[in-house]
């Protein structure tokens, strides 16, 4: 990948092309007389400056429509010099720029650039007017377009915060079978359930912020046959009811007795209902079925990706974790 580019120009280019030597490399293209002719016709054709004319001894035509092919042609091989060093030179007439890999190979670029024009015989003139190794700033101004989703990839935001839903999810599944089995006298009795506790009220904040963005983002192509389409945009649509369901229903659990949640030592959040018997064994069993059917999409989902990856071959889990 091109980190740095040597951008040059030639002084006075097009006024100083030796016609001779311009005319040996056209000879070695062209086989018409006729138009080899024609060719240096055009070169010699005096230049009118107010009323009166002169004949020009080096260059060709300011304006004329065959001075940059020719200019092209006269340049082209600098191109194959630059190429044969291994680098990529995009180049309009006496404008170009040398795309490279690091400051040092820029560095030898412009030499390689400067060594040309000297074997070649050309007039001090010809020497670069001005040169710039210039660090491409692709890592200093970040294109909003990476934070955003297109039609075709996902961006920056939905990517990171999916995996990052995921690993935490999969983990306060795993907390949670763990604390099931916790008695009174075990060290993690009670930390472990504020744990969980706080680490859902978290992800219940970035579950509504993920839906708010959703909304607001476009939605990358589904790909797949039509039944597949219908399939996994009920799949995702499910994956959010599941999740609001779960985190609520958690949240119920916890301040069943009427008192609020304490989030880690920062905050509290408040109990929005008041206290109610038996709304804590209620609230448990529906997240306890919430949790291991929300595990089972997970599979679903994870198998699905899997075979677009791996049977059909398509962008579907490389665009989830950001390749292309």
């Amino acid at each position: 990948m091109s980190s740095h580019v040597v951008d040059a120009d030639l002084k006075g280019f097009f006024d100083n092309i030796p016609p001779d030597e311009l005319m040996q490399q056209l000879e070695q293209h062209i086989s018409d007389g006729k138009l080899l002719e024609l060719l240096q016709l055009f070169l010699q054709q005096d230049v009118m400056d107010g009323i009166t004319s002169w004949k020009p001894t080096m260059g060709t035509p300011q304006g004329a429509v065959l001075s940059p092919l020719l200019a092209n042609i006269y340049l082209h091989p600098l191109d194959q010099h630059i190429k044969s060093q291994g680098m990529i030179m995009v180049r309009h007439a006496d404008d170009f720029v040398i795309l490279c890999r690091s400051e040092t190979e820029a560095s030898h670029a412009l030499e390689e650039v400067r060594a040309w024009v000297d074997n070649h015989g050309f007039l001090l003139s010809f020497i670069v007017e001005y040169f710039a190794i210039l660090q491409i700033l692709r890592h200093q101004r970040i294109d909003s377009m990476l934070f955003r989703n297109t039609s075709k990839a996902y961006g920056f935001v939905s990517i990171f915060i999916h995996w990052f839903m995921v690993i935490t999810i999969i983990g306060m599944f795993a907390l949670g079978l763990y604390m099931v089995d916790l008695s009174y006298v075990d060290v993690w009795y009670k930390s472990a359930p504020h744990i969980h506790q706080s680490i859902g009220l978290l992800l219940l904040f970035l579950l509504m912020f993920r839906f708010t963005w959703r909304i607001s983002q476009p939605l990358p192509v589904i790909l797949g046959i039509g039944i597949e389409k219908i399939i996994a945009l009920l799949v995702h649509r499910m994956h959010y009811v599941f999740m609001f369901l779960l985190m609520i229903s958690g949240y119920l659990i916890s301040t069943a007795d009427g008192r609020g949640i304490e989030l880690f030592t920062w905050f509290e959040v408040p109990a929005v209902l008041p206290s109610e018997k038996g709304r804590e064994d209620l609230a448990g069993l529906i997240h306890q079925i919430l949790a291991w059917a929300f595990m089972g999409f997970v599979l679903l989902h994870a198998s699905a990706a899997f075979k677009h990856h791996f049977i059909d071959k398509d962008q579907t889990l490389r665009r989830m974790i950001g390749l292309k």
